[in-house]
């Protein structure tokens, strides 16, 4: 056997080491998830891989389409690649004065 289905993949279990809020992005390498519920430290839980969320960003503008980086350091969507992790597509257009910005996960295609 070269393969066995495990699961669709759009999540994963994980276990937190601190407790970890609802809506947290968690980045391992070049994978990226969101928590849907609060997770406490020790236990088993779930980072979600796709889907639609609303992000933090900063005083750019995006268009549907843009693609989407997560700076880990400000905790907040941007434009800039170098130094980030891919996190997806824009889905809705975000001005430069909103405070957020609607993103699709997507996973890395090398």
């Amino acid at each position: 056997m070269e393969a066995r289905f495990i699961h669709d993949g759009r999540s994963i279990q994980f276990v937190p080491t601190v407790d970890i809020p609802a809506g947290t992005v968690v980045v391992f390498n070049n994978l990226i998830g969101v928590t849907k519920v609060d997770l406490p430290a020790g236990s088993i839980g779930v980072l979600a891989l796709d889907g639609v969320y609303q992000f933090a960003k900063g005083a750019e503008a995006f268009s549907t389409g843009h693609f989407a980086f997560w700076d880990a350091a400000n905790k907040k969507v941007t434009a800039v690649a170098t130094g980030n992790v891919y996190l997806g597509r824009v889905v809705s257009d975000a001005l430069a004065e909103n405070e957020t910005v609607e993103v699709r996960l997507e996973p890395i295609t090398a």
